[in-house]
């Protein structure tokens, strides 16, 4: 597997000598980071951005993996400078709501209430946006995708915090019901020992 490895970062570091490519450079970078070479994956990236600062899709990839990484404050204005070229981008809105909420920062709010505007059948908006408000508690969302069970954990969370423990305690026995079918058992057990 190591040499397919090789062979294909060789032939997309070859492809690039051609061509300035954003899909061949994502490819790149994508590839290094799932074959576990975070360090090198992050120096083609300083590169490629040292060489394209304006290359806004290269930049919005490189916040998503910053927020999969749970590096919000890295995400926060590679997602900033995709907005302010595309001030309706819906995932874009989502994302630095997200990444805002998550170092406490001011505005998230309304950022994500802005993406539900703009998609407001989308479930996974309405879960930033509940989490934002803490006031419907996550419903909007859940009414729109019930099977979406991570986002029931993530309301028992919530209500857990705003000391909703009826809802909570709703919510996580229904994640129980489940047994093994839901595979974050022991997050919810957890969750529920706190009752």
């Amino acid at each position: 597997k190591g040499k397919a490895v090789d062979a294909a970062v060789a032939a997309y570091r070859t492809g690039l000598t051609k061509t300035d490519n954003t899909e061949i450079a994502s490819a790149l970078f994508r590839l290094l980071l799932s074959s576990g070479r975070r360090g090198e994956a992050d120096q083609f990236a300083a590169g490629w951005m040292k060489a394209h600062p304006n290359d806004l899709l290269f930049d919005y990839l490189l916040a998503e993996t910053a927020i999969a990484a749970k590096e919000y404050a890295s995400a926060e204005p590679r997602l900033k400078r995709v907005l302010a070229v595309y001030p309706e981008n819906v995932p874009v809105l989502n994302n630095l709501a997200w990444a805002l909420s998550q170092q406490g920062k001011p505005g998230a709010a309304a950022l994500a209430q802005r993406a539900v505007d703009l998609a407001p059948a989308n479930a996974d908006l309405l879960d930033t946006l509940d989490r934002q408000r803490y006031g419907s508690l996550g419903l909007g969302a859940l009414e729109l995708a019930p099977e979406k069970h991570d986002l029931r954990l993530g309301l028992a969370r919530i209500a857990l915090l705003a000391g909703n423990k009826a809802l909570a305690r709703s919510e996580l026995q229904r994640l129980r019901d489940l047994g093994p079918a839901y595979p974050q058992q022991a997050e919810v057990a957890r969750l529920s020992s706190s009752l």
